[in-house]
């Protein structure tokens, strides 16, 4: 039988596969016996909701999420869904943005403007998560996690809404209101006349 020169027993000699793989199943026994199990196949027997597969996944897939959320709050953000909000708009914006710098501007996809989104996330978060622990460390900064949570969400949901109504996508008396107070044409360029050095 082969042997694995890496693993060696209490006498030095190299250990089989076989003395490997009970020493796996002993261990696995004794961690079973002291969780209250008969045997390790018992123990995963009850885990796996006797084989049930569908609902073991959705048991797994539920206290994944309970334990995500769990994180959020503690480490970026609370409530953790304003976050997931947060993340929404960023990633909506940009695209939206790329949509209609491709179909309306008529440009070519560029991969490298597209993939801004994932150093803007990163950004923002870290932002929103400091914020967020300076609020604890000290009473008097209470105020910067909402403030940097309504700066970046209002910013990123505007543009949104701006490259909705230049795709024609939106329409009435928001898409005007927003149309007519944040675009560009309603900025007038600066009169040639007073430039300093006509003068």
């Amino acid at each position: 039988m082969k042997t694995i020169g890496v693993w060696y027993s209490s006498n030095h000699k190299p250990m089989r596969l076989s003395q490997i793989k009970e020493f796996i199943i002993h261990g696995a026994n004794d961690t079973a016996l002291a969780l209250g199990f008969d045997s390790w196949s018992n123990m995963m027997h009850n885990i796996l909701m006797y084989r049930d597969s569908a609902f073991t996944t959705k048991v797994a897939v539920a206290s994944f999420g309970i334990g995500l959320l769990a994180m959020f709050e503690d480490w970026v953000f609370a409530p953790a869904y304003t976050y997931f909000v947060f993340i929404a708009v960023s990633v909506s914006e940009s695209i939206f943005g790329t949509i209609k710098n491709v179909w309306r501007e008529k440009n070519k996809f560029d991969l490298d403007k597209a993939i801004r989104i994932v150093p803007k996330v990163i950004a923002h978060t870290f932002a929103l998560s400091a914020a967020w622990h300076m609020s604890k460390a000290d009473p008097l900064f209470a105020w910067m996690p909402s403030t940097v949570f309504v700066f970046f969400t209002s910013q990123n949901f505007l543009k949104t809404v701006l490259h909705l109504v230049d795709l024609g996508w939106m329409d009435g008396n928001f898409a005007n209101f927003i149309r007519d107070k944040f675009t560009a044409k309603n900025f007038t360029a600066p009169d040639k006349t007073d430039d300093p050095k006509d003068v």
